[in-house]
């Protein structure tokens, strides 16, 4: 026992000094681990020494105090005297009856015999050459006796045994007549000689097992070495499990806090992508997620800011446009008023006169334009018939434009949508518009309208064209405010129709490929 209290001081004071080392190399801020490891230290290990001790201790005096001096000998003495009077009854008939080969079964039940016979060695095996039996389901044959059996009897090694034969126990006695032959005899032990026989060799056999632990554990020490052995790998296995715990919480904790920092420093595209379970990792799953919200309300933001930049950009360019459209119109009409018939049939002056006022026109309308997306009214949403609303769009356009038909395939069980109407016919103008204008004379634009009511969102709504399309880069600045590739457009189409869509809480997307068309889906 000093052994193991000397260890257990070792352990400890390494395990102390490991315990100052993890303190003082973890960060001020992440010291989860170590105090985890030492909160186990305290609470595994400070009640499990004492604990083994007391129980080596306790093993070591139980098994002491069973070790009576004699017992096994007493034991020995009691198995082997009951062996000893069995076997002076066996010798007894032995010779009463030199000659086997003339005992009857009247002798057998005299002398309380169950059966008797003799075996001889011919021809290389054993063979039974008499037997008699006064108990008829006694009737001992060749196969009962092996060639060892025989080869021990012969040799002296065994004079009886103590055998169960058909359920019945019996005592055997063997007497060599000579070199081949040998006589035996058997009868049944009372129940109560063969339970105290069992009861002694069981308490003979668990006494020599405890002699043996007691000679090999107790004896030479080897109890206080399993139990050292025994605490060394509980600190093994609390170290372990302290750190994998605290490695599993403060390891995402961690991550969060570094991610607070790049979030708190602008860097709202930054995830958390921590292995965590339980309440950490619905902490995780909600940081980012308020990462994602904090990013999509910037964009929200910085394209509200945008908008309304756009929006003062637009209301002065309408009014400088605007301002000198009147006074160009009027002094176009006092030079039309001031010229004769004659000079205004002239084709020259005829032609100049067209494309300055088609120019006006064209002004006019680009003016219009700012003005509109300028003022952008609020929406008024009503449970509209989408369906009908693509129908009428598509019938201001029947061959007006390089005569391009349109296809319509138009679901029949669209759900009503909430809708600003006006605006919404605007969205199918202006895509239909630039479908029919991006195609050739011939060509024909698809207008698709499929319902996916039974999943989010409701409508989708597909317009297809083969016409010119677009490269990756003007498709990338397709929806930019006041870029356009039309000589005579404003560039302010594209980007009002994904703001209409947007502000109905639907979602554009567009595709598409230079000379092999555009595909326009919104989701709504």
């Amino acid at each position: 026992m000093t052994a193991f209290l000397i260890w257990i001081g070792l352990i400890f004071i390494g395990l102390a000094g490991y315990s100052i080392l993890l303190w003082r190399r973890a960060q001020g801020r992440f010291r989860f681990q170590a105090r985890l490891t030492i909160l186990f230290f305290l609470f595994v290990l400070i009640p499990a020494v004492p604990l083994t001790l007391s129980l080596s201790f306790l093993i070591t005096k139980s098994t002491e105090m069973f070790m009576l001096p004699d017992v096994e000998r007493a034991l020995a003495q009691s198995l082997e005297m009951m062996r000893s009077q069995l076997a002076q009854q066996g010798e007894q008939f032995h010779q009463n009856h030199p000659d086997i080969r003339t005992v009857h079964v009247a002798e057998l039940q005299k002398e309380g015999m169950s059966y008797a016979g003799q075996i001889s060695w011919l021809k290389g095996k054993p063979v039974i050459q008499h037997f008699v039996s006064a108990d008829q389901n006694l009737n001992r044959t060749i196969d009962d006796f092996t060639t060892e059996d025989f080869r021990s009897i012969r040799v002296g090694e065994r004079k009886n045994a103590l055998i169960t034969w058909n359920a019945v126990n019996l005592f055997e006695s063997y007497k060599l007549v000579n070199d081949s032959t040998c006589n035996f005899v058997g009868f049944r032990l009372p129940d109560s000689v063969a339970k105290s026989k069992e009861y002694i060799a069981w308490a003979l056999r668990n006494y020599a097992s405890l002699s043996l632990l007691q000679e090999t554990f107790i004896s030479q020490g080897l109890i206080w070495a399993i139990a050292v052995l025994f605490i060394i790998v509980l600190v093994i296995i609390t170290v372990y499990s302290a750190k994998t715990i605290s490695k599993g919480i403060s390891e995402p904790i961690r991550q969060l806090s570094d991610g607070m920092k790049r979030i708190g420093s602008g860097d709202l595209s930054h995830r958390v992508d921590a292995k965590a379970k339980d309440e950490i990792a619905f902490l995780v799953d909600s940081f980012n997620n308020m990462a994602s919200q904090l990013k999509a309300s910037r964009e929200n933001l910085q394209r509200a800011e945008r908008a309304a930049a756009w929006r003062d950009v637009a209301r002065q360019v309408s009014h400088e446009i605007k301002n000198p459209l009147t006074p160009i119109q009027f002094s176009l009409y006092r030079l039309k008023s001031t010229l004769s018939q004659k000079q205004l049939e002239n084709a020259d002056i005829k032609e100049s006169f067209r494309i300055i006022e088609d120019e006006i026109n064209s002004m006019r309308r680009i003016a219009t334009e700012f003005s509109d997306f300028a003022r952008m009214p609020h929406l008024e949403l009503k449970p509209e018939n989408i369906r009908e609303i693509i129908k009428s769009s598509a019938r201001l356009f029947e061959g007006e434009i390089h005569k391009v038909s349109i296809n319509l395939n138009l679901d029949d069980d669209v759900p009503l949508i909430q809708l600003d109407k006006e605006q919404f016919r605007r969205v199918m103008h202006n895509l239909l518009k630039n479908a029919m204008e991006a195609s050739s004379p011939g060509d024909r634009v698809d207008v698709n309208l499929v319902n996916t009511a039974k999943e989010k969102p409701q409508v989708r709504i597909e317009i297809i064209d083969h016409g010119c399309g677009m490269d990756d880069e003007t498709l990338a600045k397709a929806f930019r405010p006041y870029f356009t590739t039309k000589e005579k457009g404003s560039g302010l189409g594209l980007f009002i129709v994904n703001r209409i869509i947007a502000d109905h809480g639907g979602e554009l997307n567009v595709k598409s490929e230079k000379n092999k068309g555009t595909f326009v889906t919104i989701f709504l």
